[in-house]
């Protein structure tokens, strides 16, 4: 019952959450830019664009999205003092730390709905049908909404564990950008050709002539397993290939909703034990 209670009680606050309707109306916005600008390129410049083109981008910025609420809503609960009277009506703190967690899943899980819902409602009547399987389609957006998760339970510790708000909120943006920026040089890496094509003119015919040569920046075969598991580990690689935005196609790889259930539980039994073992007071 008390567990019960203190997530009824989150609820509730989320409802009244500047922070909460700040990012719900973010996530509709996107999602009606994303559809129209799909939309516009297509008539403008002729290119074709499946249904699927921006279906899972939003995983992309839910990693800024998501610690943008987080350390508002919940730095909030800390530094107004509702923790602590909560501690004080005798609720264990495991509790308070999984309802928090379960408010933020919630919240995050309504960012993703609402994305998923008007970008459907703007790109079905306007776009090309889906050119991925129904199954790659149904399991990107099963990952994506696992690793919205992942990123709830990161941000949860950081922001349970700290009482200064603008710390938290500080340190939960930067870690987000982080992990996007990290996956990205991730990415770019592993995308670079093992050779490169050089073009060289012949003096005295003037024409081009065409080499190839061997590409530096190229990732030999023991640093590439090694890139190639942290883009599917890291969150922030896992948005990229989810999103299809730097890849050739969107693909689905089951390894990394395991990788995010991983995150999930190392995160959340961390913030647990660093979480029990605070001075609320």
């Amino acid at each position: 019952m008390g567990m019960r209670n203190l997530l009824s009680a989150n609820l509730h606050r989320l409802k009244k959450s500047r922070a909460f309707w700040g990012c719900e109306i973010v996530s509709a916005l996107y999602a009606l830019f994303l559809g129209f600008e799909l939309y516009l390129d297509m008539k403008k410049n002729g290119y074709p664009h499946p249904i699927d083109a921006g279906l899972c981008q939003y995983i992309v910025f839910a990693g800024i999205l998501l610690a943008v609420f987080c350390s508002l809503y919940l730095g909030s609960e800390l530094s107004d003092g509702t923790v602590r009277n909560k501690v004080m009506a005798g609720h264990r703190k495991s509790k308070i730390y999984l309802a928090s967690l379960g408010a933020c899943q919630i919240a995050g899980l309504a960012f993703w709905s609402t994305y998923l819902v008007l970008y459907l409602a703007i790109t079905v009547p306007l776009l090309l049908p889906l050119e991925a399987s129904l199954y790659t389609l149904v399991s990107c957006l099963a990952s994506s909404l696992v690793l919205s998760l992942a990123y709830c339970a990161i941000y949860t510790l950081i922001a349970l564990s700290c009482t200064n708000k603008a710390v938290v909120s500080t340190t939960c943006i930067l870690l987000a950008f982080f992990l996007f920026f990290t996956g990205i040089a991730i990415r770019q890496r592993l995308d670079e050709p093992e050779m490169i094509e050089r073009v060289e003119y012949d003096p005295v015919s003037l024409e081009e002539i065409y080499t190839n040569q061997e590409n530096h920046s190229y990732l030999p075969a023991s640093r590439r397993r090694i890139y190639d598991f942290l883009d599917r580990f890291l969150p922030g690689g896992q948005g990229l290939r989810l999103s299809g935005i730097m890849m050739p196609k969107l693909t689905f790889d089951g390894i990394m909703p395991l990788y995010s259930l991983v995150i999930f539980l190392v995160t959340t039994g961390a913030g647990l034990m660093v979480f029990t073992k605070k001075d609320i007071n």
